[in-house]
């Protein structure tokens, strides 16, 4: 398992994207990666998760989305978090007809689906729909699988904003069937032993193309787009989550 460092992003707001100086060249350099990516490896669907609840996967989801829809790429955002949806309220839209509908067989993709316009720099977006039971089944099961298949037809990128690993086993489902896992880290603030069980978690269930995004770090405090480590076992990470400086 190969893991580097996509970038190294200030404290981000949804609300206030620009309130640091440093977040939109932090952002460019992460839109940047995911471009490379795709030219080199052909990667079209990406999981952002995160160890734990608070890192600010979903307002790094939120902008990323943004961010390819201004350079006039097709992006479909989908909050994969049944639990904890949070991406209907900044994009102005309602939580149903959503994904787990979708999933279900009770919702159409068209139905549930919110139009992309590049005027407002807004991309399509699918909410989280209604919490239900069985929604890790239906996931499981293929539906999952058949949906993404159906957008890679349709747009250029697929975001997911999923669950935190320790939370949910949907993380883990998500990350077997996008083509990249991106997981988002507190700067001093995720635990070490966190995000080596994340990690191992996420390997286990057959993410490809894993990346750490530091979030809430200091100017300077780590080489923008440095490898943080080339590792054959989740096991052998301790350089970089020391290098991250992660709370013990």
């Amino acid at each position: 398992m190969g893991v580097g460092l996509a970038a190294a992003l200030p404290r981000m707001s949804a609300a206030e994207p620009d309130a640091a100086p440093d977040f939109a060249p932090a952002l460019e350099r992460c839109t940047a990666a995911l471009l490379r990516a795709q030219a080199d490896a052909g990667l079209h669907s990406v999981l952002i998760c995160s160890p734990a609840a608070g890192e600010g996967k979903t307002t790094l989801a939120f902008h990323l989305a943004r961010q390819l829809a201004r350079l006039g790429q097709s992006v479909l955002l989908l909050d994969g978090h049944a639990r904890r949806p949070a991406l209907d309220e900044p994009l102005g839209v309602p939580r149903r007809p959503g994904l787990t509908e979708v999933l279900a067989g009770d919702a159409t993709l068209e139905a549930a689906l919110h139009p992309q316009s590049t005027r407002e720099a807004r991309p399509a977006f699918i909410a989280a729909g209604a919490p239900a039971a069985g929604h890790c089944l239906h996931l499981a099961a293929g539906a999952a699988a058949d949906l993404l298949a159906a957008a890679r037809a349709r747009f250029d990128w697929v975001l997911v904003d999923g669950p935190a690993v320790a939370e949910s086993p949907e993380a883990g489902l998500w990350a077997g069937l996008t083509d990249s896992t991106w997981i988002v880290a507190g700067y001093r603030s995720t635990r070490r032993a966190a995000l080596r069980q994340a990690l191992a978690d996420l390997a286990t269930a057959g993410a490809a193309h894993l990346a750490l995004v530091i979030n809430r770090a200091p100017a300077g405090a780590l080489p923008p787009g440095r490898p943080l480590w080339q590792a054959d076992s989740p096991g052998s990470s301790s350089a970089a989550v020391a290098t991250m400086r992660a709370r013990a």
